[in-house]
């Protein structure tokens, strides 16, 4: 099979989700060809590569666009990446990230397969709710966790949609000593009361000064007046710094709140790759991995925090059975039951 892969959005978030995945694509021993923005995908030598224009991509001075002005940018990149299809005349195509909106216009005759990020989530507003439903029959809609395939069952019945995990990289990297850290990226989706909770806690604050631990919390949001065994960090987070928080803290913690519903944490699945311990919140979209994590990873309190730091110090493994989340046997049957 001849299978183009499309990166039409080039989203900086989903690099890593990107080489996950390409990885486990080559991996299926498909001939792939890419279509993407110039320096967002990791494509290898010698592959058939063909260059989005930059034109047609958002630059700082026009970040102020409409929406409808956004999505008619994102059509010409469709249209462009049609043109490449007609060429080379693919068996499959794989959409790494796509908006509902712009994808609707977009027909080719092969089987597509579109990779859900937060668009399942989206699917509580009503336009596009309705632009997904009005994709061709033809589209494959790729569900990164089960929970997210149920609801898309049951959410658009006349969709075809398969289960194909986010995955992980064996990365294997060899940290010669741990970072005396527990990262905290947040988000918009930001469970505030826990993260308060925990932030402003005697006893968390206590032992995170006696044991030398920096809570260092990503966010675009102002706090007042911190502990200094806090640090806020606002704005960008250079690349090499970033990388050492997530492959060498003490831990990760992940306080998303309820609304995270129906995605994937790309984060989560940068800790399995880099045998980084985790702690979230406890919410649904994370039950599914509990057979995989050694430890009770999920914390409603300070209390509870400070228990699961105090564990994963004295360890050194912390999940098992991975192979479940690799993806490449899920594309390969997918691809088995398309040739049949």
């Amino acid at each position: 099979m001849n299978i183009l892969i499309v990166d039409y959005i080039c989203t900086r978030g989903h690099v890593f989700f990107n080489r996950i995945h390409i990885n486990a694509l080559m991996q299926t021993g498909h001939k792939l060809s890419y279509v993407s923005r110039k320096g967002y995908l990791e494509v290898p030598e010698n592959a058939e590569y063909y260059e989005i224009p930059e034109e047609y991509y958002l630059h700082q001075t026009e970040k102020q666009l409409s929406s409808i002005q956004h999505i008619k940018y994102d059509i010409k990149k469709l249209l462009y990446t049609k043109s490449v299809a007609n060429k080379i005349k693919p068996d499959a195509v794989v959409v790494l990230t796509y908006d509902a909106l712009s994808l609707v216009f977009f027909r080719v005759k092969c089987p597509t397969f579109v990779i859900n990020h937060v668009n399942v989530d989206f699917l509580s507003f009503w336009y596009r709710d309705l632009a997904t439903k009005l994709l061709p029959n033809n589209f494959i809609h790729v569900c990164l966790t089960k929970r997210i395939h149920e609801y898309m069952k049951s959410r658009c019945k006349n969709k075809k949609s398969v289960y194909i995990p986010h995955g992980y990289l064996p990365e294997h990297i060899q940290v010669n000593e741990k970072e005396n850290v527990v990262f905290c990226p947040t988000t918009s989706s930001m469970d505030k009361h826990l993260l308060n909770s925990i932030i402003n806690n005697g006893e968390v604050i206590k032992y995170l000064t006696e044991h030398n631990i920096q809570l260092v919390i990503k966010s675009n949001k102002q706090y007042g007046n911190v502990a200094s065994c806090i640090t806020i960090q606002n704005g960008f987070i250079h690349k090499k710094l970033y990388q050492k928080l997530v492959q060498s803290p003490i831990a990760i913690f992940l306080p998303y709140d309820k609304s995270f519903n129906y995605r994937a944490s790309g984060v989560f699945h940068e800790a399995l790759s880099y045998n980084t311990p985790i702690v979230t919140s406890a919410i649904p979209i994370f039950d599914e991995y509990k057979n995989l994590v050694t430890y009770d990873f999920q914390v409603k309190s300070p209390s509870e925090f400070i228990a699961v730091i105090e564990f994963v110090m004295q360890k050194s493994e912390y999940y098992r059975n991975l192979d479940i989340l690799d993806p490449c046997k899920y594309w390969k049957d997918c691809f088995i039951v398309q040739n049949r």
